[in-house]
């Protein structure tokens, strides 16, 4: 479902840039939406409503339920106040920080150049300050006013367009594209505008000679990519997860890669080679000096980390596969079971599973845990998952990877397709590979050399450290 969901609204974006080719206001606007053109299209989908969007009742009905598009007017300070910073960091979410974040301290140690880092959004802007990160530039986050995007002087002009894009039939539904664009302004619609005016803001106060966005794929990374190159300012990105399939619609002048292979898939999508970097993953070079994967006999562990309904899994699905490891939990009873929720899943989905004595169930919002995968990766004795990337960080740390697809949903993923992980599609598979695992340890030894060999093409950690790396890739440019 993906795949037909991506060439759609990439059909579609492609078709306005071309009707806009004379005007980089409506370009701007019509690219950096993509990643939310595609949630929002999958949002459709599961509602499962076939009808023709209603855009001034739709209007009237964000307002009236206070979700209609906001800005927040902000004032933006910086202490020390050096004239020129050489290099932002401009972090979004808390991933992003956490892969910048040895980065920013190594050359803010080192001192040849000048560097600062900035959010706009609130919690990763508390974040740097609880970090106690030098030169940071803080924002003041006020109260939100009222924004309309529909006072855009091309609004009428691109809803007239909009009109005439090819629809996506699915699941014996009809998606219509001004749909899923206006679901997008009316949501996000606030963030765009605060971005372009805090940008404007940033350049002329700190004129950067380069920026770090936490990631150029999606809203806020995107905007920034698009409105520094315009200003000859050099944009370095981090790759997050592997959804890279529009980095054709974004911009930057270097993207720092896992692996050799994110690095061909994103030359054959026509993105220029001396742009791609591969550094592996800063998050893990930590990780990859601890002991190695090594079964707990005593508190046995087993870590649960599905990516919930959406992309490759529909709602039903993701409710049979919760209901299969009820039963397999209820029997393993002796054995703790951990979930950890994918930010897009739901707590609702398992208040079934939660009432069992051996299952904990963690929301993504919990601040009481730790946020960084790999920490509950060391923790666990294996892992359970469907599609999720989680299943590659796993096979990075040596811990053993159970998949689960009870509809073949997932027979196109790489590591099911090569039976790299050990896979089930019914309850009785998935309590047989769990047995494996715990008390086979041929099975174990061997299952355990071929995700080795599987995960070399994608995680490339360089003996110096992926941080030391890109630390100095950024230096050679200065």
């Amino acid at each position: 479902m993906r795949e037909e969901i991506v060439n759609w609204v990439k059909i579609c974006v492609n078709s306005l840039v071309r009707d806009f080719q004379e005007n980089e206001d409506a370009q701007l606007l019509v690219k950096v939406f993509i990643t939310q053109y595609e949630l929002n299209t999958i949002k459709s989908v599961k509602s499962n409503k076939s009808i023709k969007y209603n855009n001034q009742l739709n209007y009237a009905q964000q307002k009236i339920k206070n979700k209609i598009i906001k800005q927040q007017k902000q004032s933006i300070s910086f202490f020390p106040n050096p004239k020129q910073i050489d290099v932002l960091f401009w972090p979004f979410q808390k991933m992003h920080l956490d892969a910048q974040i040895d980065i920013y301290r190594s050359l803010t140690a080192n001192g040849e150049l000048k560097v600062g880092i900035f959010s706009n959004n609130k919690p990763i802007a508390d974040k740097i300050i609880q970090e106690k990160l030098e030169d940071s530039i803080s924002m003041n986050f006020s109260k939100p006013n009222w924004v309309d995007y529909k006072s855009l002087y091309f609004y009428k002009d691109l809803m007239l367009r909009v009109e005439k894009l090819p629809t996506l039939e699915i699941n014996h539904i009809t998606i219509y594209f001004k749909e899923i664009l206006i679901k997008s302004l009316n949501v996000w619609y606030w963030l765009y505008v605060q971005t372009v005016d805090v940008f404007e803001k940033i350049h002329k106060k700190f004129n950067p000679k380069s920026i770090f966005v936490g990631n150029s794929i999606t809203l806020v990374g995107n905007i920034i990519g698009h409105l520094a190159v315009k200003k000859n300012i050099k944009v370095f990105c981090m790759m997050h997860g592997r959804m890279n399939d529009y980095a054709t619609y974004c911009k930057f002048d270097y993207f720092y890669l896992f692996g050799e292979k994110d690095k061909k898939n994103l030359i054959k999508n026509g993105i220029d080679t001396s742009k791609l970097i591969v550094s592996g993953s800063p998050k893990i070079d930590i990780f990859l000096k601890t002991e190695k994967f090594k079964l707990n006999n005593n508190n046995r562990t087993i870590l649960v980390a599905l990516s919930g309904s959406g992309h490759s899994i529909t709602e039903q699905h993701h409710i049979k596969i919760l209901e299969a490891l009820y039963k397999v939990a209820l029997k393993l009873i002796n054995i703790e079971f951990k979930f950890k929720l994918h930010k897009k899943d739901k707590f609702d989905y398992y208040k079934k599973l939660n009432s069992l004595s051996n299952v904990s169930i963690f929301g993504y919002e919990n601040k009481s845990v730790s946020s960084n995968i790999y920490d509950w990766i060391l923790e666990a004795d294996m892992l359970i998952t469907g599609a999720s990337t989680t299943a590659l960080d796993a096979m990075l740390m040596k811990c053993p990877v159970i998949t689960i697809d009870l509809l073949g949903h997932l027979k196109n993923v790489e590591f099911i397709k090569q039976n790299v992980s050990l896979h089930s599609t019914n309850v009785n598979e998935l309590l047989y590979n769990i047995n494996v695992i715990l008390e086979n340890e041929k099975t174990l030894k061997n299952h355990l050399i071929t995700i080795e060999r599987f995960i070399k093409g994608y995680y490339t950690q360089p003996k110096e450290g992926s941080s030391s790396l890109i630390e100095k890739h950024i230096k050679s440019l200065f």
